[in-house]
């Protein structure tokens, strides 16, 4: 996935940035000024780690390791990853070939970017010869292991790894991960943001961001590196203590297209506590029934965060106000409603964020100045603005029924209340239960406005809760948009929340919600 706009690559040799106006090192610090052991900023006042930090042991790669190395990547990809894979392979001699199911033309962007690179191509297909004389192939997340090349290479018993597990098994930084099914990248971001606000420099990436591997050499021992870290990914990482903190959102049902079931789906995410490093950190909710129940490997610590008071040693709330206890004693971050984000699940996610950053080294004073500024991220339940007195919500992010739920929701608390919600929704299915989808649906607007291929599944489903003259079924977005606006004049709220993926037309889910943005702006959308 791309990095959100105002996100710089968390690869160059600055600190990370959040957009709009936010903590930030002031320019003045520069590299020379920071104190080699804590990575901050002098006027900080630490000469070492801050309590609860590990500091992680080792370098980057031994010279010439890969050079000469026959290696594979094996889907190139439009957003990053594969492109930063293949850059570090060839910087440090490997001979590279790649393979994509996609023709040169449609990889154009990436290709150009890499014209500068010495490797070879076969693209347009993964024939069973690309894998002659290969020693390790890298994997792109992307690519199932039921397809028909990776069968292939394990009957070959070529070695795999992915982008990710080359950085990891590189990385000098202690690492702290984030996953989960819903809310995982505004977390991810927010805790980027803590350690930025504590003036450690901050390295952003994983599933949100670009790839880290090309700028490995800028990364040092007492800089933060925060992940996102999908199940996809998850899957392709070999053993090894590669977290120091990992942290769980909410874990539900999503990629059942891919896993099947939604215990083989969790499974996945529980796969990753075995990569926690000894005297690490597993933080998880108390109120989700599936995370909140496991259990931290021998050696590590189990911290969980909820509403309701923390135990010595966790984080809660006590009076709507967000509270850490990891010291034993309890300590206040912030006001909940002084977090600047739609939604009452986002106090759960700025505690988890904080508590993440606590864990890191950061002070709490830092948490609560890094959230009660955070600008949030794109498309996550923006209000765009209006066209003509409709309210229009961008949260073109959703991919999964539980998440427009969580936006239907987040939307009663606003104050003001929206006028009579028009949710516009669709895209291609992953195999997800839409029961709960079609209730909140039915309960929580005014209309439903379908497209995609999921249009029909869903109406089905609707029409068990709802009377079907208040939903529309379109081929295309466009038209379902065309109609929601229609039923939203005068005063309604336009809700975009596709809560299925984006592949039966787009290429992800930011090209579709850009595809929306267009056409508000077409309808004479006036920012608020």
């Amino acid at each position: 996935m791309d990095l959100p706009p105002g996100f710089p690559p968390g690869h160059g040799p600055g600190p990370l940035h959040l957009p709009g106006p936010g903590p930030g090192l002031d320019p003045a610090l520069g590299p020379k000024e920071r104190s080699p052991r804590t990575g901050k900023g002098r006027d900080q006042g630490h000469d070492g780690p801050g309590p609860g930090t590990l500091e992680k042991t080792g370098g980057l790669e031994v010279k010439g390791e890969l050079s000469g190395a026959r290696v594979l990547l094996l889907g190139l990809g439009r957003f990053g990853g594969g492109a930063g894979a293949l850059r570090f392979l060839v910087r440090r001699g490997a001979k590279v070939r790649v393979t994509d199911l996609r023709r040169a033309e449609q990889l154009a962007p990436t290709l150009e970017a890499s014209s500068d690179l010495d490797f070879e191509t076969v693209l347009g297909g993964h024939p069973p010869s690309v894998l002659e004389g290969v020693d390790l192939v890298v994997v792109n997340p992307a690519v199932p292991p039921s397809a028909p090349i990776r069968l292939e290479i394990r009957r070959r018993g070529i070695p795999e790894t992915s982008e990710l597990g080359l950085f990891l098994e590189r990385c000098p930084a202690p690492v702290t991960a984030i996953s989960g099914t819903n809310g995982k990248s505004t977390t991810t971001a927010m805790t980027a943001a803590v350690f930025e606000a504590a003036r450690f420099r901050t390295f952003l990436g994983g599933n949100l961001g670009t790839s880290l591997l090309p700028g490995l050499e800028e990364i040092g021992p007492t800089d933060r590196v925060v992940l996102e870290v999908s199940s996809f990914q998850a899957d392709l990482l070999p053993p090894g203590p590669w977290f120091r903190t990992l942290l769980f959102t909410y874990v539900g049902v999503d990629h059942l297209d891919r896993y099947g079931a939604p215990a083989a789906y969790r499974e996945s995410k529980k796969r990753m506590l075995s990569f926690l490093a000894p005297g690490g950190a597993l933080v998880v909710s108390r109120e989700d029934p599936v995370s909140g129940s496991w259990e931290a490997p021998p050696g590590t610590r189990k911290v969980t965060y909820g509403r309701d008071l923390p135990e010595p040693g966790h984080l809660g709330m006590r009076e709507k106000i967000l509270v850490s206890a990891l010291s034993g004693r309890e300590e206040p971050i912030l006001p909940a409603r002084e977090i600047p984000l739609l939604g009452r699940f986002q106090a759960m996610n700025a505690l988890a964020a904080a508590g993440a950053g606590i864990l890191g080294g950061a002070p709490a004073g830092s948490a609560a100045r890094a959230l009660r500024e955070f600008p949030g991220l794109e498309h996550r339940l923006q209000p765009l603005g209006r066209i003509g007195k409709v309210l229009v919500i961008d949260n073109g992010v959703s991919t999964a029924p539980e998440t427009t739920v969580s936006a239907l929701e987040a939307l009663e608390e606003m104050d003001p209340a929206p006028g009579p919600i028009h949710l516009v929704c669709g895209g291609k299915s992953k195999g997800a239960p839409l029961d709960a989808l079609a209730a909140a649906a039915a309960g929580k607007t005014a209309t439903v406005h379908l497209f995609g291929r999921a249009g029909p599944d869903l109406a089905a489903a609707l029409g068990k809760k709802m009377p079907l003259y208040r939903a529309t079924l379109s081929r295309a977005l466009e038209e379902a948009l065309e109609k929601a606006l229609a039923a939203a004049v005068p005063e309604g709220t336009l809700l975009f929340s596709p809560a299925f993926s984006s592949f039966d037309a787009y290429l992800n889910f930011r090209q579709r919600a850009q595809a929306f943005r267009k056409w508000a702006r077409s309808r004479g959308l006036k920012p608020l």
